[in-house]
């Protein structure tokens, strides 16, 4: 695993004795980082399928989307978001789907999710489900993405699961500090799904936090590359084409 995020870690100690982190630094005047370089990579390209799909995990709020917009510019790739598999609640009355804990890995339709990524994994395009937040409801709109050479997969999930770990090519884990993570996300879901602060907040602390602690943290160790959710975006994409880029 090579670890660009410093000294800084907030993964709730709860990594296997065995895992061992490997600091690597980068250097910007010496990495070329235009998406022809990267896909003109031999390395890159020896024993992959149709799409190498690029796997982005993290605590809420830790910058996975950010992140995950910029690699995919660079890299002329769709972005897939975990966000759009979460269970249709439909069934459900309204107070009950505001009781609904989203971050637990039950929340996800997670044989839609496999069913697409190999899809998309063997140069097959798929409808995306839409999901509203507001109501907690899968919409009867789609969203197209085409199979490319590369996709980025992004989500609090992104590694937990082994099927879709076994489809991954890199994944990158973003480290964040938790009062960081709970900012980020209160603007979101404020701005984005029609929240209000306290009850972003409640909702953290009864949910968000313990099942962090629980599933996503230690999904860190299956990450080959780990980051800081306040680095420049530059110099995670430098430290993703080194790894992807380095002999296997």
């Amino acid at each position: 695993m090579i670890d660009h995020s410093h000294d800084n870690r907030h993964d709730s100690g709860r990594e296997t004795e065995t895992s061992v982190i490997f600091s690597v630094a980068v250097s910007h005047d010496s990495v070329d980082l235009t998406p022809h370089a990267l896909l003109a990579s031999e390395a890159l390209y020896a024993g992959r399928t149709a799409t190498t799909i690029i796997a982005v995990a993290g605590a809420s709020g830790s910058g996975k989307t950010y992140l995950s917009g910029y690699m995919a510019a660079q890299l002329g790739a769709p972005v897939l978001s975990l966000d759009a598999y979460y269970l249709d609640l439909s069934h459900l009355p309204p107070q009950e789907r505001a009781c609904w804990n989203f971050d637990d890995p039950a929340s996800l339709d997670w044989m839609l999710l496999r069913t697409q990524l190999a899809a998309l994994r063997s140069g097959n395009s798929v409808d995306v489900p839409v999901y509203d937040f507001s109501t907690h409801t899968r919409t009867d709109r789609v969203r197209r993405i085409e199979a490319r050479e590369f996709l980025v997969l992004e989500g609090i999930f992104a590694l937990y699961d082994e099927a879709v770990r076994e489809m991954v090519s890199a994944g990158v884990f973003i480290d964040f500090p938790d009062a960081g993570c709970l900012e980020r996300r209160t603007a979101r879901d404020v701005a984005e799904r029609g929240r209000t602060p306290l009850s972003v907040r409640e909702q953290y602390d009864a949910t968000v936090r313990p099942m962090f602690a629980q599933y996503v943290a230690p999904t860190r160790r299956f990450a080959q590359l780990v980051v800081r959710g306040d680095d420049p975006p530059e110099r995670s994409f430098a430290a993703l084409r080194e790894r992807l880029g380095a002999p296997r």
